[in-house]
């Protein structure tokens, strides 16, 4: 598989899990309380799969690779969507940095809570379109099969160093978010164990 395929599958697995998220932020608003295993199944999904795996994938192999190719012809600045995926991250951790104080009951964090969990998906929605619209057709006009070759090793020794297995598991967590939506997501049991882990966010 060529590694633009690569992204644009893991594309539509986050906006999935996204549509969960946006779904739970609305419930957060209606009821002032969040369901723990759905947010933090969305929570690890997150950190794991988008920004340690699907995000160092574009920021540490695939836009180094557009800087050497790109002319002035075809020049694209690729610093908006670093710092795109630097406020991702800072807002998944004030997200993070909430999850205690709602979880004692404090309404109005709460409320806080699933206002963050909004801008975050709309900031990564914008994301994940700007890159379809623009990063990946200029990608796929100017890496050479060399390049592609040399892409498709660096994703698999990222995904090596995040764990097939941990990987593995995230694309389950994805797959029951996203069936959540369509039942009732109280029920959902998730396959994150919870919040465990979701209150502290560490990116590598």
């Amino acid at each position: 598989m060529v590694p633009i395929e690569t992204l644009r599958r893991e594309h539509r697995l986050i906006v999935a899990v996204l549509d969960a998220a946006e779904y739970e932020a609305e419930q957060i608003a209606r009821r002032g309380s969040f369901d723990t295993a759905v947010v933090g199944g969305f929570m690890d999904f997150f950190r794991v799969f988008v920004h340690s795996l699907h995000g160092a994938k574009e920021e540490y192999h695939l836009f180094v690779f557009l800087e050497r190719r790109m002319t002035a012809s075809n020049q694209l600045s690729l610093v908006p969507l670093l710092r795109s995926y630097d406020e991702c991250r800072r807002q998944l951790q004030a997200i993070a940095n909430l999850l205690l104080p709602s979880i004692q009951g404090d309404y109005w964090t709460a409320l806080s809570l699933g206002e963050h969990v909004s801008g975050y998906c709309q900031r990564m929605r914008a994301q994940i379109d700007r890159e379809e619209a623009e990063v990946f057709p200029l990608a796929e006009s100017l890496l050479k099969p060399a390049d592609e070759e040399a892409l498709m090793r660096d994703f698999r020794a990222l995904s090596r160093k995040v764990g097939v297995d941990i990987i593995h598991r995230q694309r389950c967590i994805a797959r029951e978010l996203s069936r959540s939506i369509h039942s009732d997501a109280a029920q959902w049991t998730g396959s994150s164990g919870g919040l465990e882990g979701a209150v502290e966010i560490h990116f590598g």
